[in-house]
């Protein structure tokens, strides 16, 4: 549980914006959500079925979109 755990408590405003300003990565967030889900799911049996391979490649290409952006806009 090294991961930053308060992700978990914060609001999916409060997050975007933490992604938008570069405080935290899509990708960051997403594990910490992951790892809690692993954890717990053995007791709650509440995901039947995932798709973190799926979400880890989206949030992958969230990242990078927002860097290619962020390099585009300051490269001005």
């Amino acid at each position: 549980m090294g991961m930053n755990q308060g992700w978990l408590y914060t609001s999916a405003t409060s997050i975007a914006a933490a992604i938008r300003e570069g405080k935290a990565t899509a990708t960051e967030v997403l594990e910490v959500h992951i790892e809690a889900i692993q954890r717990l799911n053995p007791t709650l049996n509440a995901v039947v079925a995932d798709r973190f391979d799926l979400a880890r490649e989206e949030a992958r290409q969230a990242d990078e979109a927002i860097y290619e952006y962020d390099t585009v806009r300051t490269s001005f």
